[in-house]
């Protein structure tokens, strides 16, 4: 059985602590016993930029698409055009296939639904081990003649979590920390054997995108070099078996006026309320509305600007609203959110 590896990353944010009990002692491999790694994800993911610098071989990456592709070939653009579109984005790379060149790694954009071409793919790069990161799920009919297995990289505790939105249901139930896991890949979402797993002090207000990245670079790269490297000495390594109900609940995919729609304000503390306009960029409209607000302050988004709580809070309870011309108060019995409208919708508003 896989070592189990539990890691910790330390209040401070420095250290990394491996529990190594349950973790034998790993002797180098040959370079000849390096598996060969497929990444596949869904676009411009953390994961593909330090996918090149894990241990082992890594090979390449497969853009895994939800939309049909058009397999016939297009011009790449000129590497001028490519670094002024990312710079344009502000960032290191245009697209995936442009970080790939960069890399020295091949790329394919392939169909969720085209198993052919994926198991053919596969087979021309000679893979032993694919890694899956936010994509949909890959049915392990065309993972088969992979030596080493898949698996994926799950920001939460499993089996806490499942789902296509963890980060979001942990800050909604006041979680203090953030979790990942990496496990063996299976024809369920999230559910296979646990390889190994992280935990870490859950940074407050802090935005969606910022948060999945702390998981996936910050802690994700740690835990893929340990796995990998493990596999590599022990490529059956079967890891712990989830239990099948854990009592939580699942993680779905929500947007900000879904959530809003599904979980009431007043069982919210005034951090958590905090917490998750952050992570949406904006407090969600059905709140808002719920209370009172009204007319053109409905169209606009208002975001986190100031956050007066009391110790003595209680925590939940009966929230209010108070509106002045440029800003909106969330009134609970020991708390104030000031929320400031979004420049951009904003703008629109008063130019429709």
């Amino acid at each position: 059985m896989a070592a189990n590896l539990l890691v910790e990353v330390d209040a401070n944010f420095t250290a990394f602590t491996i529990d190594h009990k349950s973790v034998k002692k790993m002797s180098a491999a040959s370079s000849t016993n390096k598996p060969r790694i497929a990444l596949m994800t869904s676009g411009l993911s953390p994961v593909a930029e330090y996918f090149a610098s894990l241990p082992a071989s890594p090979v390449g990456i497969i853009n895994w698409n939800n939309s049909p592709v058009d397999y016939s070939h297009k011009p790449a653009k000129s590497n001028t055009k490519r670094k002024l579109h990312a710079l344009i984005r502000r960032r290191q790379y245009a697209n995936l296939q442009h970080l790939c060149d960069t890399n020295n790694l091949l790329y394919a954009d392939i169909y969720k639904r085209d198993l052919e071409t994926l198991t053919l793919t596969l087979a021309q790069w000679s893979c032993s081990l694919v890694i899956t990161s936010r994509c949909s799920l890959v049915p392990t009919t065309a993972l088969s003649e992979l030596s080493h297995g898949a698996i994926n990289l799950h920001p939460s505790w499993l089996p806490a979590y499942r789902g296509a939105e963890p980060l979001l249901w942990q800050i909604a139930d006041n979680q203090e920390f953030i979790a990942a896991s990496i496990h063996r890949l299976t024809d369920e979402y999230d559910c296979g054997a646990i390889l190994a797993q992280y935990k870490m002090p859950r940074p407050r207000a802090t935005d969606k995108a910022s948060l999945l990245r702390l998981a996936d670079t910050v802690l994700g790269h740690t835990l893929l070099t340990d796995v990998i490297t493990e596999l590599t000495e022990n490529p059956n390594s079967c890891g712990v078996e989830q239990m099948s109900d854990d009592g939580t609940r699942y993680a779905s995919r929500e947007s900000s006026d879904s959530f809003g729609e599904r979980v009431p304000l007043d069982t919210l503390t005034a951090e958590t309320v905090w917490d998750l306009s952050h992570y949406f960029g904006h407090c969600p409209m059905p709140w808002l509305v719920g209370l009172g607000l009204s007319g053109w302050r409905t169209k606009t988004q208002w975001q986190p600007a100031h956050l007066k709580s009391s110790p003595s809070s209680s925590g939940n309870g009966q929230w209010s609203i108070k509106v002045s011309a440029g800003s909106v108060h969330l009134i609970s019995e020991a708390s104030i959110i000031m929320l400031k409208p979004a420049l951009a919708t904003l703008y629109k508003v008063i130019k429709s």
